[in-house]
């Protein structure tokens, strides 16, 4: 019995997967406007009936669920997590049970050329994206209050930085062609032009310092700063060193 379940999953993965290649090599070539549930259905060679069996709309096939949040075991892991990179660390638990085959990273690249095709399409979506920034912004206070910080604001802080990681997310999804980035095989270079923006939307006209590793025996760009701003706050200091 567990074998015949096995193989019917797998066969249903199959189908949905076809049916969302059709859909978008449809929408590529024609418009998606010109895609009907029944071209699709025939060109699948199944029934509409069946078509409406996994998904709910037109739309559904052409531009698949890739907002459909973190699973249950990465949201946990989120919110129980220490201190860290939380723009790494959102994009992460939203990508980190992307599948990986050949045939998924073709369908991404395939859906982000179709959303610079026809960018009104991403409006369809917005729906999806509204209600993942809540769940995502619920993960952030829940993980904020879990690390002590009970606040008055934490609500708000939560809202804001869900808002611009959501931001930097949209970017993302359309700069990159391929599903690299729901890889995350992207992270680092996103996270480095992400904290770039910020820094220089904060009002600084430098680089924002990078972190070296903790192997790496340099020190950090905090433990670099202090002694200077120290000498620079206390100018008339006496540095001379004194016998003890």
């Amino acid at each position: 019995m567990a074998i015949l379940t096995g193989m019917r999953a797998v066969r249903r993965e199959t189908t949905a997967l076809r049916v969302q290649q059709i859909a978008v090599d449809m929408a590529l070539a024609r418009g998606s406007d010109a895609v009907t549930v029944e071209a699709v259905a025939g060109q699948a060679s199944i029934s509409v009936r069946t078509f409406y069996n996994y998904f709910p709309s037109k739309d559904a096939a052409v531009l698949g669920d890739a907002l459909s949040g973190p699973s249950p075991a990465a949201a946990k892991a989120f919110v129980s997590g220490s201190a860290g990179d939380l723009l790494t660390e959102i994009i992460g638990i939203c990508a980190r049970d992307a599948p990986q085959s050949p045939e998924l990273a073709e369908l991404a690249a395939k859906r982000t050329l179709l959303l610079r095709q026809e960018p009104e399409l991403a409006s369809r979506t917005s729906r999806n994206f509204a209600t993942l920034m809540d769940d995502l912004t619920e993960l952030v206070a829940a993980r904020l209050k879990a690390q002590g910080r009970e606040a008055a604001d934490t609500q708000e802080i939560s809202e804001l930085i869900v808002a611009i990681t959501g931001a930097v997310m949209h970017w993302a999804m359309l700069k990159y062609p391929t599903a690299a980035f729901e890889r995350g095989a992207d992270t680092a270079d996103i996270r480095a032009r992400a904290r770039t923006a910020m820094h220089l939307l904060a009002g600084f006209d430098d680089a924002p310092p990078e972190s070296s590793s903790p192997s790496s025996g340099q020190p950090s760009p905090s433990d670099e700063r202090a002694p200077r701003h120290e000498v620079e706050s206390h100018p008339e200091a006496d540095h001379t060193p004194h016998p003890a």
